[in-house]
């Protein structure tokens, strides 16, 4: 998976166990957008600052 870190700017490979524990590992009042694709960039899921998910697939 390839994660988009809004807050820092980075884009990062990671594993689906590194990003569940970052996002539990995440204070209340931190904000972070993360955008998370798979490889080939067909689908991304968003988690925002508000504690929603989205899901976007591409054509």
């Amino acid at each position: 998976m390839i994660a988009f870190f809004e807050n820092d700017n980075v884009m990062v490979r990671a594993t689906v166990s590194f990003l569940l524990d970052f996002l539990a590992q995440r204070e209340p009042w931190q904000d972070w957008d993360v955008c998370i694709f798979d490889y080939d960039v067909t689908w991304c899921a968003a988690i925002t600052h508000n504690d929603e998910a989205k899901f976007v697939r591409f054509a």
